[in-house]
């Protein structure tokens, strides 16, 4: 049996990229890639609204796509040049390769001495 190595891409974008836009590109262009999205504050750059006020952290995309470790390089550079990452507060995008996972079911023996 072969196993497939598999790549997740994972980009911090700014609250003014069209992410709705390039999650639709790139499952258009690359079918077999997995994407998903959140958003949240509190990661990257904070803003003043006033002096007195407090700092408030801007809204940032959270954005995800799983592949095949083959198509990962060239989904990689086409989210850079999609979003636009090369902007000043363009936003983070990095590549790492994942590991084999494995699952622990309850009905597995357990250790001599414990439940």
């Amino acid at each position: 049996m072969e196993s497939a190595s598999f790549c997740r891409i994972a980009a911090i974008l700014p609250d003014d990229t069209d992410v709705s836009g390039l999650i639709a590109e790139v499952n258009r262009r690359f079918p077999e890639a997995f994407c998903y999205r959140s958003s949240a504050r509190g990661i990257g750059r904070t803003t003043r609204r006033t002096r007195l006020q407090p700092l408030i952290a801007e809204r940032r995309h959270l954005v995800s796509v799983i592949t095949d470790a083959r198509e990962a390089e060239t989904i990689f550079e086409f989210v850079i040049e999609t979003a636009q990452i090369k902007r000043y507060g363009g936003g983070l995008v990095y590549l790492e390769r994942l590991g084999q996972g494995f699952y622990a079911l309850a009905s597995q023996p357990t250790v001599a001495g414990r439940d």
